[in-house]
């Protein structure tokens, strides 16, 4: 039984449904949908979930809430791009370069 449910987990989590920092099987802004169908794009965004969570988890009070609410206005302006993705990769180039120097002792 036990066996069961973990090939059933493995097999869900193989199908790429989180491959990005988002559920693939509930994008429905363009610029999810073209995340998901782009494996430049996948890795870019699953690089700045993790570096965007590495830096997050280091701060605390007004800093971490400064940057959450930057993250949020970022995720608008990605949004925006829609489903060109040469306008995405410059997106998360320019944040996960925005994020690296943030991250970065004083």
């Amino acid at each position: 039984m036990k066996r069961n449910i973990m090939t059933a987990l493995v097999a869900v989590m193989s199908t790429g449904a989180f491959a990005q920092g988002f559920n693939c099987n509930y994008a429905k802004l363009p610029a999810e949908i073209a995340i998901c169908n782009n494996d430049e794009l996948g890795a870019l965004d699953r690089r700045l979930n993790s570096l965007y969570y590495r830096v997050r988890n280091q701060l605390v009070g007004e800093a971490r809430f400064a940057l959450e609410a930057e993250q949020q206005a970022w995720l608008h302006r990605r949004n925006q791009c829609g489903g060109d993705e040469g306008c995405l990769i410059r997106a998360y180039e320019v944040r996960i370069a925005n994020l690296s120097s943030e991250g970065e002792p004083d």
